[in-house]
């Protein structure tokens, strides 16, 4: 289901599968800047994106909290990664998350990204 184009360095899906997930067509709906789906098959992967972004931020953020600031990092990084892929690979779009902040811990590694703004 999901392509890979190594040239680009670039995941899409080529075919969306028939599965209706949502029942309206959209023909009312103008999409202007779709090109190669209908506003049914987009309302679809906007559906599986957020549904996809809730169910990681569930299982990221709403677990008991770690000690570790290294953790926590981690677990950000990771958030971040997967809501990306899914919203990359399936709406084609980019994260730019505006508001991420890394936590810095001094007493030992934190594994803040280099590029991270820290938190104190």
């Amino acid at each position: 289901m999901i392509e890979f184009s190594a040239d680009d360095e670039v995941y899409w899906v080529r075919e969306w599968p028939k599965n209706n997930l949502v029942i309206d067509d959209y023909s009312g709906v103008n999409f202007s800047d779709l090109e190669d789906e209908t506003p049914h098959i987009h309302m679809e992967k906007l559906f599986i994106t957020a549904v996809c972004c809730q169910i990681i931020h569930i299982c990221v953020w709403k677990t008991p909290a770690t000690q570790s600031c290294a953790a926590r990092n981690v677990l950000k990084q990771l958030s971040m990664i997967m809501k990306g892929w899914f919203i990359g690979v399936l709406l084609g779009e980019c994260l730019n998350p505006e508001k991420v902040t890394f936590e810095y811990d001094a007493r030992a590694p934190c594994l803040m990204p280099a590029t991270g703004r820290a938190s104190t």
